[in-house]
């Protein structure tokens, strides 16, 4: 494949999804606390791996650009 090529070339969702992944988890452990879930909820500890997933993704990109 040529360099020019769109696939993998860093578009939209390079910088986005991870993003929203954040976001999203950020958001499900706001959401899960607020209805009473405890330590031991599954919303709690899906929030949390995709709040991580997300940050972690976005680590890896800025990494990835700064060298």
């Amino acid at each position: 494949m040529p360099r020019d090529h769109p696939v993998g070339a860093g578009g939209v969702n390079t910088r986005l999804m991870p993003v929203v992944t954040l976001l999203l988890g950020v958001a499900i452990v706001v959401r899960t606390l607020a209805a009473g879930g405890g330590v031991t909820s599954v919303g709690l500890l899906f929030g949390v791996l995709l709040a991580v997933a997300g940050g972690l993704r976005i680590w890896a990109e800025h990494r990835r650009r700064a060298s």
